[in-house]
């Protein structure tokens, strides 16, 4: 009888030990799905920055004449503002830069089409 509770025992730990390999596989596919989605975060920031910009470079140096409507600019001045204190009481730095680039982006144009 002894003998079988020690194999059970040896057992038991092998199984442990098991248990421990598959939870380090399994916090690395975790820790790397969120570096990825955090990089897809960063990217989708700079691309939509980017999708922008050339639209506020052309009115700030007369290129282009045509403003985009003011109700536009300021809603979505609006919108960010209150992603910027979300993002903030969140402490999500990829938002809290995004929307604050985006901020200013929409403050230079709001300046532009009100003076």
């Amino acid at each position: 009888m002894k003998l079988i509770v020690e194999i059970s025992v040896d057992c038991c730990k092998i199984g442990t030990m098991n248990n421990k390999n598959t939870n380090i596989k399994e916090v690395k596919i975790m820790n790397n799905s969120k570096k990825f989605a955090e990089i897809c975060g960063w990217i989708g920031a700079v691309l939509i920055h980017s999708a922008t910009v050339p639209t506020s470079l052309a009115v700030i140096f007369g290129a282009n004449p045509n403003l985009p409507e003011l109700s536009l600019v300021l809603l979505v001045w609006s919108g960010l503002i209150l992603f910027l204190i979300r993002a903030i009481s969140q402490k999500d730095m990829l938002y809290i830069v995004s929307n604050l680039v985006g901020f200013i982006l929409n403050s230079i144009l709001l300046l532009i089409i009100v003076l």
